[in-house]
């Protein structure tokens, strides 16, 4: 009898470790503050504790930036998915990042810039999605 308890909870932790989504392993999360720079990596987050606000980097949508010695007809532009909870509601968003061009994403009482994504594009070479690191400023409108 003894038995067949260690063996039942052994297979219940089992089966909840197995039941968790390889996103919630590897979310990771970092206290920030409004008007300061912040990097962010793929399925990191980013919370201003203060405001119950959060941003989180969910997927790169488009990354066509002209390539470091390319000769290109315009810059290109990156497009990220992020989630955003503001006061627990959370929403799916897209924020876009020109190099030179400000194009801030307003929602609720913020901004939200995406400043700088690295690394640059290279010609012929492909940029993995957990090598990016991008640069967001939060601010009050």
């Amino acid at each position: 009898m003894k038995n067949l308890k260690l063996l039942t909870i052994l297979l219940a932790s089992i089966i909840s470790i197995g039941s968790c989504s390889k996103e919630d392993v590897l979310t990771q999360n970092y206290n920030v503050k409004l008007e300061e720079a912040f990097d962010l990596k793929i399925n990191e987050e980013a919370t201003v504790p203060e405001r119950s606000l959060s941003v989180k980097v969910t997927d790169v949508l488009e990354d066509s930036r002209c390539p470091e010695f390319g000769m290109c007809v315009w810059e290109g532009q990156v497009r990220l998915e992020v989630e955003i909870s503001d006061n627990l509601v959370i929403s799916t968003e897209e924020i876009i990042y020109r190099a030179g061009k400000d194009l801030p994403l307003e929602l609720g009482n913020y901004i939200f810039s995406l400043r700088q994504v690295t690394p640059d594009n290279q010609i012929d070479e492909v940029i993995e999605l957990n090598d990016y690191t991008f640069t967001f400023f939060i601010e009050r409108k």
